[in-house]
């Protein structure tokens, strides 16, 4: 960028849209410049190089892992799904519902609720609590309803706690996937700071269409949606091409 702000805006615009017409994104697949390139000043010192060398060293590193990467396969894949709502009331958990019961009976899923909120800041144990959730799974669905276009609270938090996580064990063979409601609009919004997150920052794998998108508002309105079965069903058929 020519100043230094709108990189990342526009990395998640763009990422969204080639996604949605069928590329797949490894992870952290965007190195930023900004203006100035201040933002590589960090890098820089770890590697004793300039600024601009680091860019370089940056891009040069990404050319390689795109070289070489291939999308995982799993025999017999293990799904974790999150979500921070109610589930009696929510659209969105009865979309991640339907979607586990369409997928094939070779996977393994398990579902998280984040609601009680029992995500706690770092308690300084040298990153040894954390690894051992990562192995759980080989894809993330995340179930995002829109929250004043945005994901909820307890997901952010989520994000913000696996940083620490990613210091021992990145998410490089991990698929991301993500359900989105929104009650008017702003959907797009919503999955441009999912895949934001998890994949452009956190390494996760994009994979092409990762994001089930439907408005709905009143309890239960989404299960009348039209062709809502139809989307349901090619959402978990993008799933299941994980398998082996």
């Amino acid at each position: 960028g020519a100043g230094e702000r709108d990189t990342k805006q526009l990395a998640r615009q763009l990422v969204l849209t080639a996604n949605l017409a069928g590329c797949a994104f490894p992870g952290k697949p965007l190195v930023e410049g900004t203006g100035s390139l201040y933002n590589q000043h960090i890098q820089a010192g770890l590697l004793h190089l300039s600024w601009e060398q680091t860019y370089a060293h940056q891009m040069a590193q990404l050319a390689g892992r795109l070289l070489r990467f291939r999308l995982p396969r799993f025999e017999r894949p293990k799904l974790l799904m999150l979500h921070a709502s109610d589930n009696r009331r929510s659209n969105t958990v009865w979309l991640g519902e339907q979607v586990l019961q369409r997928l094939p009976s070779t996977f393994e899923t398990k579902t998280i609720s984040l609601q009680n909120g029992s995500i706690h800041d770092c308690r300084g144990c040298s990153y040894e609590a954390c690894p051992p959730f990562s192995a759980q799974s080989d894809a993330m669905l995340f179930l995002c309803p829109n929250y004043n276009d945005a994901v909820s609270a307890n997901l952010m938090a989520l994000f913000n706690r696996l940083t620490n996580l990613l210091v021992r064990q990145d998410l490089y063979e991990k698929y991301l996937y993500g359900i989105v409601v929104s009650g008017y609009s702003g959907s797009d919004i919503v999955a441009r700071q999912l895949l934001g997150a998890m994949c452009l920052n956190k390494t996760a794998i994009l994979p092409p269409k990762f994001c089930l998108m439907q408005t709905a508002h009143d309890p239960g309105s989404v299960q009348k949606a039209d062709g809502i079965d139809a989307q349901l069903s090619a959402f978990a058929a993008r799933l299941g091409r994980m398998q082996g």
